[in-house]
């Protein structure tokens, strides 16, 4: 808190004023850090008369350069060491964060839906499962340190890949 107040150059009184514990402070700093990992409502609206092959893949590459970031790698390792003491960290992080680059990709298929564009019985699940694609294994491999870093090139592939499937299926006809 000492360091905070320092940096905020204000007392660290005036940082108990906005947040009545170090485990409050911590969580607005993870929302903080976590706000652009999809684009904004706004943004996301503004473009949803693209095709779906151009949007799913502009939110997918926004959602990988985050999520892929190195200090997104590092805060995501943060959260789930602290969640093991703290378990509402972990929790508040997922009903944060996470659910709502999830409600993101929802809202947009449940758009999608309506229109009659899409054919998605469960459009949660689907949601989920196309964030699940994206991810990849690239999360786990930089998380755990296998692989330092992802180049742009390759994140455009995953989104690419993952847009098509989603879309298109494996299936060949």
């Amino acid at each position: 808190m000492d360091r905070i107040a320092e940096e905020a150059a204000v007392s660290k009184r005036t940082v108990y004023n906005h947040f009545e514990s170090k485990h409050e402070l911590f969580l607005a700093i993870i929302i903080r850090l976590c706000e652009n990992v999809m684009p904004s409502s706004a943004d996301a609206e503004a473009n949803k008369n693209w095709s779906q092959e151009r949007y799913l893949k502009w939110l997918s590459v926004n959602f990988l350069r985050h999520i892929y970031d190195s200090k997104q790698i590092e805060l995501f390792r943060t959260i789930v060491a602290e969640s093991r003491n703290f378990p509402e960290l972990g929790i508040q992080f997922f009903d944060g964060p996470v659910s709502a680059s999830e409600r993101v990709i929802y809202d947009y298929l449940v758009s999608q839906k309506k229109i009659g564009a899409l054919s998605i019985n469960n459009p949660s699940t689907a949601a989920s499962q196309f964030l699940g694609m994206l991810k990849s294994d690239i999360q786990m491999k930089l998380l755990l340190g296998k692989r330092k870093r992802i180049a742009p090139a390759e994140i455009e592939g995953i989104a690419e890949s993952a847009v098509d499937i989603f879309l298109n299926g494996a299936r060949s006809n």
